[in-house]
């Protein structure tokens, strides 16, 4: 809740972050996150905003849904710089 995100979904090797319409970061600390996750991670900021992260499906469809797990919580806990003070 703190983040403001209203939908995380995964679909197809991507990951979709859409914020809430009233979210609240601090957009100057945008590029670190960006730059740490370099072209799997892209941000939308027109209409409501939202990040795409792309990742690599393994192959075991047994460990499909742990990974998609770790990544989402990684991405969560790296995403809590964008929040402001």
């Amino acid at each position: 809740h703190k983040l403001y995100l209203s939908e995380i979904k995964g679909k197809n090797e991507k990951i979709l972050f859409q914020f809430a319409p009233q979210v609240n970061l601090d957009p100057t600390r945008l590029p670190e996150l960006l730059k740490k996750y370099g072209r799997d991670l892209s941000f939308t900021a027109y209409g409501t905003p939202f990040f795409t992260y792309k990742y690599e499906r393994p192959q075991l469809v047994e460990k499909r849904g742990e990974v998609l797990l770790e990544k989402v919580e990684g991405l969560l806990e790296d995403m809590k710089i964008l929040l402001p003070g």
